[in-house]
């Protein structure tokens, strides 16, 4: 696996969408890759602060149509 493809497999294996057989070699491949493990962190992190921020303390920018 390369980095090409495991960034656009890391959305999904965050969210547990991938079966064994498409995890297995993205986790190899981000135990190896020090880039993608960083992307994944980031993603994750990012996940986390949206599951715990309560959408009606997020302001909402004002209509300027």
């Amino acid at each position: 696996m390369n980095c090409h493809d495991s960034r656009s497999l890391i959305p999904s294996y965050i969210d547990g969408e991938l079966s064994e057989a498409q995890a297995a070699p993205l986790r190899q491949h981000l135990m190896d890759c020090p880039t993608c493990r960083r992307a994944t962190s980031g993603q994750k992190a990012i996940g986390r602060w949206f599951k715990t921020e309560p959408a009606s303390d997020i302001p909402v920018p004002p209509d300027r149509s």
